[in-house]
């Protein structure tokens, strides 16, 4: 952890900046054992990154969700991929005017099965993507109280959404 991060830290904020992957979940993870040893304070997520592992992101999402105190997301610039569900962990959930936020399909997960492939490596690879779109789906429609089919169709559209869309649909509860 930096400095700077050691000192917001201190005023119970936490940053999901650049590329989700293991560091980033060790940072989130030391992060939310020190709240939790100051009695669950509200936390203020900061969220500018274009995504990057799903496993990862996965676990910090269930590290927020998970958190009992009170969570307000902010976006500051971009909220891509799996940073975007990332945000829906969190309680409250802002973003700045000019902000962007893309969701996506993880590929063909849903309109293909196991049996379209022979390798067994393929197969798992592909079982564990189908699983993971299917979480996603879940998450971005629990949050937002959208049926699938209307989820899926924003997925499988891959573009950037600006935040008035974004909080018609839901992803957002507020514009700065």
């Amino acid at each position: 952890m930096t400095e700077l991060q050691s000192r917001f830290l201190e005023k119970n904020t936490l940053f999901i900046e650049g590329s989700v992957d293991l560091k980033m979940f060790e940072y989130v993870k030391e992060c939310i054992q020190t709240f939790e040893l100051k009695g669950w304070p509200e936390i203020n997520v900061r969220i500018s990154s274009h995504g990057g592992s799903v496993v990862h992101g996965f676990w910090i999402y269930d590290l927020i969700r998970s958190y009992q105190g009170n969570s307000i997301a902010v976006i500051l610039g971009e909220c891509n991929s799996v940073a975007s569900v990332i945000l829906q962990a969190c309680k409250v959930r802002k973003a700045y005017k000019h902000s962007t936020i893309i969701i996506h399909d993880l590929g063909d997960s849903k309109r293909m099965t196991v049996k379209d492939y022979d390798d067994g490596v393929v197969k798992l690879q592909f079982e564990t993507l189908r699983q993971d779109q299917n979480r996603m789906l879940e998450i971005y429609c629990n949050k937002t109280g959208r049926q699938e089919a209307e989820i899926d169709k924003v997925l499988k559209q891959d573009r950037i959404m600006y935040m008035i869309e974004a909080k018609e649909l839901g992803l957002i509860d507020e514009i700065i």
